[in-house]
């Protein structure tokens, strides 16, 4: 098994010790789902259901492989991963005759084309139609619930009494953490691409 270690984390918070780091689980073989299911430990698959970042630290998320991934009820929806050689992120298609989305709960925000982006603060007092976004993937439609499309500054920020809309510029498009909050995601790379449900994650536990 190969493990690293990183002294230097630019963008990423690890202050009181609430992240340990970052767990990479890329297509690629340093990747800890490719290096289990080369040795036949797991089957390559693994899925997460990430809990409310305000939760977080109450409920941990859990991170399952092959047979452990439970049975999700409902419509569960999917869309394959477009492969591309020499690069092992997780890609797929988006109708919008644009090109396509990485999949990344690495990356905290989602990012959309640099654009598509103006005025992204508001006041929050008495404000509570918040704006929903639908990615529309080839094969399924991921919809995305207001409450996660949007950051509340709380006591401790700059910004109190603020929200703003949690999508940074860029030239490529990403689905971040923020935005697969209450969302069953399963990674099946024995074919069944890249799937999702809505799950309450907080219920998500071991047997």
């Amino acid at each position: 098994m190969i493990f690293g270690c990183s002294n230097d984390n630019p963008n990423i918070d690890f202050a009181n010790g609430q992240i340990s780091g970052i767990l990479g689980l890329s297509r690629g073989p340093d990747g800890l789902a490719s290096q289990l299911a080369k040795r036949g430990i797991i089957e390559n698959r693994f899925s997460y259901c990430l809990v409310p970042f305000h939760d977080v630290l109450r409920q941990p998320t859990i991170l399952r492989f092959g047979d452990h991934i439970p049975l999700p009820v409902g419509n569960l929806q999917y869309t394959d991963f477009i492969l591309y050689p020499g690069r092992n992120h997780y890609y797929v298609e988006l109708q919008d005759g644009l090109g396509g989305s990485l999949i990344d709960s690495g990356t905290v925000v989602s990012t959309i084309d640099e654009n598509t982006i103006g005025r992204n603060a508001y006041k929050e007092a008495g404000f509570r139609d918040f704006v929903t976004m639908t990615l529309h993937f080839e094969g399924g439609d991921y919809f995305i619930d207001g409450k996660y499309m949007h950051y509340f500054a709380d006591e401790e920020e700059e910004g109190e009494g603020y929200f703003c809309v949690a999508l940074f510029k860029s030239s490529k498009t990403i689905l971040g953490a923020w935005q697969q909050q209450n969302m069953r995601i399963i990674y099946d790379m024995n074919g069944g691409g890249f799937q999702w449900i809505t799950e309450t994650c907080a219920n998500d536990h071991f047997p």
